[in-house]
């Protein structure tokens, strides 16, 4: 006999994944209250009441769903919610704070320089 549980489906399941630990959903839960907001490792710890340490251990995995961004400014690390991330809004619609709006801003600047194309500007060269 094996002391090893049988796998289940859960085991692979995305979902189960995310929000495996207590840890990460608090630190969802004060993104998503707070979207557009720049934050720190210290102020989202703080707010969600965790040790850095635990924040550390779970932003690769809310980063590798592509639900926070992160920047730098002045050597420090600053976190944002990707409030362009369709998870992030099926996770703000289920969180019960509505649509997220604005986003950080190099989403803002990303769409500004996408705007900034026209079609004059796409059909160069043809």
């Amino acid at each position: 006999m094996s002391d090893q549980r049988p796998r289940s489906y859960t085991d692979n399941s995305a979902f189960v994944r995310l929000l495996e630990t207590e840890g990460r959903v608090r630190v969802l839960d004060v993104l998503l209250r707070r979207p557009g907001v720049e934050l720190t490792a210290a102020d989202i710890s703080k707010l969600a009441g965790i040790d850095e340490s635990t924040f550390s251990r779970n932003k690769d995995v809310l980063e590798s769903f592509d639900i926070v961004e992160t920047e730098y400014r002045d050597g420090h690390a600053v976190y944002t919610l990707n409030t362009e991330s369709e998870i992030v809004e099926v996770l703000a619609g289920s969180h019960g704070t509505g649509p997220v709006r604005a986003g950080s801003r190099r989403q803002r600047n990303r769409r500004r320089r996408r705007r900034k194309v026209t079609v004059d500007d796409r059909n160069v060269g043809q």
